[in-house]
């Protein structure tokens, strides 16, 4: 129910915040409390036409994480007819305020449906789309880019049912559930952990993580008595795409390595790749195909799974090697660090696809073992991409650019990065 409690708090904030419009005079008058008068005046600077303006909805907050205040509103041209609004979004850049982002939204009974609230360093945009029919959009600020956080969506799926739609771009996960709306009982929920697959030296800036790290009591699959922590036994993976070929990268912390036990039990990391029986089109299209639907998202079935297994060598005579299930260009290389390994895998995509070029995901996970000792063949943890109590969650391999999340962002500070590059003569 996080969700619809947040959909609640932000409605009721802008909703409260102004009953009615208010004037660009009221509106100045209110600011003063935040800025001094000559940042206000940047704001007609931007936009002469405010002064004749209808401010519908504002809030003022940081979402650019400086510590300092940024500032959003709704407004109404006086000289426009229609329902049109203009959403503006403001960040206080080195004393001055500084326009990032400006778009349109309809409003469908009343100018109050567009709303902004500002809340732990992200500003929300709400809109209705129609009766029972809501989005509300996070924005941010990270390094100097602006980008959009999360969107989240509600609609009224039947009469005594709602789908509540939510994607977070910051944490590469995507969410569907289905609520009863009386009972507030949830009777279906799907969750996609997706991983983009870039290009070698993407420059990642749009929102999307380049390391996913893995590290908690969730992740551990099997063996939690034995995990300890984070210091036992903890990973970070990187994926990358080359001409043909998948490049993974894992950041192992383990306290206790264990290679190339006589008993077999030791360290290994286990990289699987799976497909869904039920839907061709993937998991992750299917769900960006259902926002502007009244369609559920249909429950993946994994099936026609390969397994790569990757062996740690001994650090020293034998060398890393990996467990493949047809002879492959696949390999492994292993290096020590002092607070466990760092392993290289490179697989080509013809090992885990048949036809790269017409297939846009595929099922994904990745399983790294720990043992804490070769006498003690039960002494093992085994953590995994994927959480152990959240059954209702699909990994998902983006392996094309998909449109809906490589977001349109903003770099702060390109207008004085390309002024400067000029004024030195290049």
């Amino acid at each position: 129910m996080k969700y619809i409690a947040l959909f609640l708090l932000l409605f009721s904030t802008y909703q409260l915040s102004a009953q009615s419009s208010i004037t660009y005079t009221e509106f100045k008058k209110a600011l003063l409390n935040y800025y001094e008068e000559d940042m206000i005046s940047d704001l007609i600077k931007l936009k002469p036409e405010l002064e004749s303006s209808q401010f519908w909805s504002w809030d003022v907050g940081d979402f650019s994480g400086d510590g300092y205040p940024d500032l959003a509103f709704v407004t109404k041209d006086k000289a426009v007819s229609g329902k049109n609004l203009t959403v503006t979004l403001v960040v206080d850049i080195d004393g001055y305020l500084v326009k990032v982002k400006e778009f349109k939204e309809k409003y469908v009974e009343l100018p109050l449906e567009v709303g902004i609230a500002i809340k732990e360093n992200t500003v929300y945009v709400t809109n209705k789309i129609k009766q029972f029919h809501w989005n509300i959009t996070g924005w941010f600020v990270e390094n100097g880019i602006f980008k959009q956080r999360t969107k989240y969506r509600t609609e009224k799926y039947t009469s005594s049912v709602t789908k509540e739609s939510f994607i977070d771009y910051s944490k590469n996960l995507a969410e569907e559930r289905i609520v009863h709306s009386s009972s507030g009982k949830i009777s279906q929920i799907n969750k996609i952990n997706y991983y983009p697959l870039f290009p070698e030296y993407y420059e990642y800036q749009s929102g999307i993580q380049e390391k996913r790290e893995f590290k908690t009591i969730n992740n551990v699959q099997s063996g939690a008595y034995y995990w300890k922590g984070k210091e036992d036994c903890s990973f970070q993976i990187q994926l990358t795409k080359k001409e043909d070929f998948l490049f993974a990268t894992l950041e192992v912390s383990d306290d206790s390595l264990v290679t190339g036990s006589r008993y077999g039990t030791e360290d290994m990391v286990t990289i699987d790749f799976y497909s869904y029986e039920n839907n061709d089109e993937g998991i992750l299209r299917q769900f960006f195909s259902n926002l502007n639907k009244s369609t559920i998202q249909t429950k993946p079935i994994k099936s026609k799974k390969v397994q790569f297994t990757c062996k740690l060598g001994d650090f020293e005579t034998t060398k890393a090697y990996i467990e493949t299930p047809t002879s492959t260009e696949a390999t492994v290389d292993v290096i020590r660090t002092n607070i466990g390994y760092v392993l290289y895998c490179k697989i080509p995509f013809s090992e885990f696809i048949k036809d790269f070029s017409k297939s846009s995901e595929i099922g994904f996970s990745i399983s790294v073992q720990d043992a804490d000792s070769d006498l003690h063949t039960e002494d093992v943890s085994i953590l995994n991409t994927e959480e152990y109590d959240d059954k209702t969650k699909i990994s998902s391999l983006l392996l094309k650019s998909f449109p809906e999340i490589n977001q349109n962002s903003i770099n702060l500070f390109q207008t004085s990065v390309i002024s400067n590059l000029k004024k030195y003569g290049y």
